[in-house]
């Protein structure tokens, strides 16, 4: 009986392959993006620590005279 049923075909491996495709797409997108905050995340922390450096050479020594009460 089962040689007489037609064989069907559900286009699993059409599936899969396009899964693999959307996969390692979606991979290279998620790397591009971590990779893009890590290079800003340490841009801001050379950016910050060289505006705390430049705001420490600008500050003038506190003195009677010039402190604001």
């Amino acid at each position: 009986m089962a040689d007489s049923l037609p064989s069907i075909n559900f286009g699993f491996e059409d599936l899969r392959n396009t899964m693999t495709q959307f996969t390692v797409k979606f991979d290279a997108f998620i790397e591009r993006g971590r990779k893009r905050v890590l290079e800003e995340r340490n841009q801001f922390h050379i950016n910050l620590a060289e505006y705390e450096g430049m705001s420490q050479s600008l500050k003038l020594p506190t003195t009677a005279s010039n402190t604001v009460y």
